[in-house]
C-alpha cells in the first residue's frame, strides 16, 4: 500500500483565491455599471403616423477597456480552477505511485464529453492514477448530467474557457439588453424583464448597442397624448458571457463543482 500522504493544500489555494478574484470581478462589474455614465441611455420621440412613442439610444458608452479588464479577470479566475484540478491530478498520482511519478508532465485532469474521450484521456493523462480515482474523476466528466445544470456541465465550460483564454483569444464579453430604468416627470422607475415584456409593445432584442438604435416601441390607449408624456432612461446593462450566461453565475457554478471534486478526493484518504 502506498506510504506517501496526498496534500490538498496547493488546490485549496488555487480555490481560495479563484474566491477572492470572484469577488473582486463582482464588485467591480456592479462599482462600473453602477455610474450612469457607462450605462447607455435612451429618449423617446413620438412618431404620430402610427402614433406609437419610440425608444431609441440617446448615448453609448465607451466600454471596451471595460470589455477587456472583465475578460482578464475572469481568465485569472479560469486558470485558478482549471490548475486547482491539475494539482488534484497530481497528488493522487504521488499516492498512487509512492511520490515517485514517472511522467509528471503528461499527468492531467481530464475534461471530456463522452466516454470515448475519456477513456483515451485515461490511458494517457491518468496512467499513474489509481483506477479508483480515475473513477471518480470520470464520474464529473462533461456526459455525466448529474452535474450539469441545465444541459451544461460546468467543468466541461470550465475546459472551454481555459482553452480559449490560455491559447487564443480573452473571452468574450457582452452586454445584452437588462432591466431599464425610466423616469417620468423625474420619478424613476425599473421596468425588469417579466413587467417590461407586459408594458412594451414588443420585448427588447438582443442587437448591437450602438448610438441611435431602437429599443422598442408603445402605444398609449389610456388618452394620453405625447404633450402629457415625456421620458428619458437609461438601459442597466447585465454582464454575460457567450449564450447568455450571467458570468458571476458562470464562475460560482464552476467553483462549485471544483469544490465538491476536491472534497470528494480528501474523503478517500
Amino acid at each position: 500500500m502506498a506510504s506517501y500522504q496526498p496534500s490538498f493544500t496547493g488546490c485549496w489555494a488555487k480555490v481560495i483565491r479563484s474566491k477572492e478574484q470572484r469577488d473582486s470581478l463582482d464588485a467591480y462589474i456592479r462599482e462600473t455599471l453602477k455610474a450612469k455614465a457607462n450605462c447607455p441611455r435612451f429618449l423617446v420621440k413620438f412618431e404620430s403616423h402610427t402614433r406609437e412613442y419610440v425608444f431609441f439610444l440617446d448615448y453609448v458608452p465607451d466600454l471596451h477597456g471595460f470589455f477587456d479588464a472583465v475578460s482578464v479577470r475572469l481568465g485569472e479566475i479560469v486558470h485558478n480552477l482549471r490548475s486547482a484540478l491539475d494539482h488534484l491530478v497530481f497528488q493522487l498520482a504521488l499516492w498512487n505511485t509512492n511520490g515517485s511519478v514517472q511522467k509528471d508532465w503528461i499527468v492531467q485532469f481530464p475534461i471530456t464529453d463522452n466516454c470515448g474521450e475519456f477513456a483515451k484521456a485515461k490511458i494517457k493523462h491518468l496512467k499513474e492514477v489509481h483506477t479508483k480515482h480515475a473513477a471518480l474523476i470520470e464520474r464529473f466528466q462533461g456526459y455525466h448530467r448529474i452535474h450539469s445544470i441545465r444541459g451544461s456541465n460546468p467543468l466541461a465550460i470550465l475546459r472551454d474557457f481555459s482553452n480559449m483564454d490560455k491559447h487564443r483569444l480573452l473571452l468574450s464579453v457582452i452586454i445584452p439588453w437588462g432591466a431599464i430604468e425610466v423616469s417620468v416627470n423625474d420619478q424613476p422607475i425599473l421596468l425588469m424583464d417579466a413587467f417590461r415584456k407586459m408594458f412594451f409593445r414588443k420585448s427588447l432584442k438582443l442587437r448591437p448597442i450602438k448610438l441611435g438604435t431602437e429599443i422598442t416601441r408603445m402605444k398609449i390607449n389610456n388618452g394620453m397624448s405625447e404633450k402629457e408624456m415625456y421620458v428619458t432612461g437609461y438601459v442597466i446593462p447585465q454582464v454575460m458571457l457567450s449564450k447568455r450566461r450571467p458570468i458571476i453565475t458562470a464562475v460560482d457554478r464552476m467553483q462549485s463543482v471544483v469544490v465538491k471534486l476536491i472534497r470528494e478526493c480528501e474523503q478517500l484518504f
